[in-house]
């Protein structure tokens, strides 16, 4: 597990004193749970797990480094099944990837769009 606390410092003009604002991100690196669990519905189901377990933080990173092709049975158990129970504007903006190539974040992006336009 790895939290990174970001800071950013901002001006108050009426005061002219810095205010220092932090936040949260809780990353969760996909290579990992990809080698725990061998089933990629069960990698899916942990990843699951870890993303609901800190929702509370104010943004999650999915490093997907080393990882090439997200398949869909994962995404079905994971990104899938949190649009079913929180809804997609809740996680938007929430959860972001990183390290991801270009053809895997077509895909991701073109699985989004598929299920939110079927749970319509």
């Amino acid at each position: 597990r790895f939290y990174i606390l970001k800071f950013q410092y901002t001006c108050c003009r009426k005061t002219k004193t810095y205010l220092k604002k932090y936040s949260i991100m809780y990353i969760i690196r996909l290579e990992d749970i990809m080698k725990r669990h061998q089933h990629y519905p069960d990698a899916g189901t942990a990843l699951y797990a870890e993303i609901v377990s800190n929702l509370q933080d104010e943004q999650i990173i999915i490093d997907s480094e080393n990882v090439r092709g997200i398949p869909t049975l994962m995404l079905n158990t994971s990104i899938g099944r949190l649009i079913d129970e929180f809804g997609y504007s809740r996680i938007k903006g929430r959860i972001c990837f990183k390290h991801m190539g270009k053809t895997d974040a077509e895909t991701l992006r073109k699985y989004i769009s598929h299920y939110i336009s079927k749970t319509v």
